[in-house]
């Protein structure tokens, strides 16, 4: 049996990957230059009086509209920033970004799950879904059941179910893509808020099997909430980057959303290589 198809696919799915990471370094870099840009505005206001520093330091936004029953521009709102006001929306505006490129990565998974799936129902009827039994069911449709296609496939492969939680990278393969599916949802349907994060944490627990895991699921719970905002982003999916240590020059970051992306291809590279293996063996 040819196992090319395999290869090809992940493959693919790496290489498309890869632009999404490269777009989320791009916005890490651009939004790092323009707090540097705003340190050194505030450096050179430094000398001048606290009225001066207000009124240089500060910019006005208008924003407006053409309007259909005049033709004429029709201004809707209007605000004026200082240099402490612009770089949290620096800030906020990266997360929005890498919130919207964590959707993207997602559903190139999905994408790579239903091209996996097609491959290997056409070859075996052992790995059907059971309302797909002829294996007919289109791409569209298969897609709203990538969650399904993963159970089924953990179902038939012993290997891929131990793999999804004990692993050489010691991180629960199932908990991070269940944690992205959920964070999706959110951002997609929701602007990228929970309306409540406890309740939101809890179906990402259960779909993970870890809801009466007593073992595990309290550091699971915690690891979600790193991924959730508190005080005035309560319940806002948070992804930009972790600080862990300042000083001496030095800062060090945990990357949340290049783990979560990471886990989605090692989750990728597990399900292909167990399919290889069980078509090999067969």
């Amino acid at each position: 049996m040819d196992l090319q198809p395999y290869t090809t696919r992940l493959e693919k799915f790496f290489n498309e990957v890869a632009v999404v990471q490269h777009y989320q370094r791009l916005s890490a870099n651009v939004a790092k230059q323009t707090i540097v840009d705003l340190q050194a505005r505030d450096e050179d206001l430094a000398g001048l009086d606290a009225e001066a520093r207000e009124i240089l330091g500060s910019s006005a936004h208008l924003f407006s509209f053409y309007s259909p029953y005049t033709g004429a521009i029709h201004p809707y709102s209007h605000k004026r920033l200082n240099l402490k006001d612009t770089a949290r929306l620096v800030h906020l505006h990266k997360n929005k970004q890498y919130q919207w490129l964590l959707v993207e990565a997602y559903e190139l998974f999905e994408d790579f799950v239903v091209s996996l799936y097609e491959l290997v129902r056409g070859e075996s009827a052992y790995f059907r879904l059971s309302k797909d039994g002829n294996a007919t069911m289109p791409p569209a449709e298969l897609k709203k059941k990538v969650p399904q296609i993963i159970d089924m496939f953990r179902k038939k492969l012993s290997e891929l179910a131990k793999i999804e939680i004990e692993n050489r990278s010691s991180t629960n393969l199932r908990l991070h893509t269940c944690m992205s599916e959920k964070f999706r949802h959110v951002i997609v349907h929701k602007n990228g808020k929970a309306g409540d994060a406890e309740a939101m944490a809890d179906e990402i627990l259960k779909r993970a099997n870890l809801a009466s895991d007593k073992a595990r699921e309290p550091a699971a719970r915690a690891k979600i909430a790193n991924y959730v905002g508190i005080g005035d982003v309560a319940g806002v999916i948070v992804l930009v980057e972790q600080p862990v240590f300042r000083g001496g020059g030095v800062a060090m970051d945990i990357n949340r959303h290049e783990n979560l992306v990471n886990s989605l291809m090692a989750h990728a590279l597990v399900m292909s290589q167990c399919l290889v293996n069980h078509i090999g063996k067969a």
